[in-house]
């Protein structure tokens, strides 16, 4: 029995945070208030919902739904699929900057995403880590990312051939809130690996069909039915980046 003050976290929960980070991040609300409003009820019930100390109904999740039908119900509900039905993964144009193009558009203080040399591995071995190399730079408009990167290997193949290049979002996540990413998307992800050096994947990410171990692993999944799935120890994952996109080279 829950005792007095005593908080209970849920998956339900957990989602919620997130969707409402994303949103907030894709400019679709400005704050918990704005949330509130737009989805008809008061920044109380909000703010009760983030700190779990109301359950997520499922006639608020169909509030949420009407508002933004961008919004995967069945993940908001489920932690399945995307969190959100639109395709994020789809190739977007960018333009490889060279060095006069790079010094104006710096000048102008328009945004520029580098792009590391060392690959991400699309393969269930992983690559060792060692960032310290900027390639070279983009100009991708309409796309918040941290870094662009290659892909090596073919597990994530026919989506992310080897020789891909991938613009990803870094991602803030906590090992005590296991189901608050939104499974089923594609990420990057450096992982220490069993003692040795960190290593980099580009995977799918599912939950766990075991409940017991739901809560302290993930699972890779591969976007190629040649590679097996694998077990993720989440405590192992140094960093965390969501795919927003694939690029295409532009003029």
């Amino acid at each position: 029995m829950k005792e007095e003050g005593q908080v209970v976290y849920t998956a339900d929960n957990q989602r919620f945070r997130s969707l409402l980070k994303e949103l907030k991040n894709l400019g679709k609300v400005l704050n918990d208030s704005d949330f509130a409003t737009k989805t008809g009820v008061n920044r109380s019930y909000v703010s009760e919902l983030r700190n779990d100390k109301r359950v997520l109904t499922t006639n608020y999740i169909e509030q949420i739904y009407n508002t933004f039908p961008e919004i995967n119900r069945v993940w908001l509900l489920t932690g399945e699929g995307s969190m959100l039905t639109e395709e994020r993964n789809a190739g977007v144009q960018g333009k490889h900057l060279d060095e006069d193009e790079y010094a104006a558009l710096r000048e102008k203080g328009l945004p520029l995403i580098p792009e590391y040399a060392e690959a991400f591995r699309g393969g269930n071995a992983g690559n060792p880590i060692f960032y310290d190399y900027v390639a070279s730079y983009w100009s991708l408009p309409d796309i918040k990312a941290d870094m662009i990167i290659p892909v090596e290997g073919d597990s994530m193949s026919p989506t992310y051939p080897a020789g891909s290049k991938l613009a990803v979002r870094r991602m803030s996540f906590s090992p005590d809130e296991p189901f608050g990413i939104p499974f089923g998307e594609a990420f990057a992800f450096i992982a220490q690996k069993d003692g040795d050096a960190a290593v980099s994947y580009v995977k799918r990410l599912r939950r766990h069909s075991d409940p017991m171990r739901a809560k302290q692993y993930w699972i890779a999944h591969s976007d190629n039915p040649n590679y097996d799935d694998f077990e993720v120890e989440i405590t192992t994952i140094q960093s965390l980046w969501r795919v927003a996109a694939s690029i295409t080279i532009g003029s």
